[in-house]
């Protein structure tokens, strides 16, 4: 399970806590969204992909990436640690797939995602 990084949080809380019914992920039909690949196809055309060309798996390098540019009580995160967060029965999967994402430009306790953090657009 992975943490939840204090910027979410922050966002999350004003849902969580509110005293409204309101749902932090309606769907369009009413009610809330209980199949993600729907609204990932529909993300994906208005982006210019095709239909199921993108799915929740696309966005697990990028998670990985930016757990491993985290740091751990001031030291690197272990990959240990991402891969257990993962739900790797090893390191050799995280190692293999995601480890040679850590071009590391930032180190900081959470994953954060800030606009400065980025590399120019070419």
């Amino acid at each position: 399970m992975l943490p939840v990084p204090p910027q979410l949080r922050e966002i999350l809380s004003a849902y969580l806590f509110a005293a409204s019914d309101a749902l932090l992920f309606p769907s369009s039909t009413g009610g809330m969204v209980r199949d993600w690949r729907k609204v990932l196809n529909r993300v994906a055309v208005r982006a210019g992909f095709t239909r199921r060309q993108v799915r929740t798996r696309a966005f697990r390098p990028g998670c990985a990436s930016a757990r491993l540019q985290c740091t751990d009580n001031g030291r690197p995160m272990s990959l240990y640690t991402v891969s257990r967060e993962l739900g790797h029965g090893s390191e050799t999967m995280l190692r293999k797939r995601y480890a040679h994402l850590g071009q590391i430009r930032y180190r900081g306790e959470h994953v954060e995602f800030r606009i400065e953090q980025q590399p120019p657009s070419s």
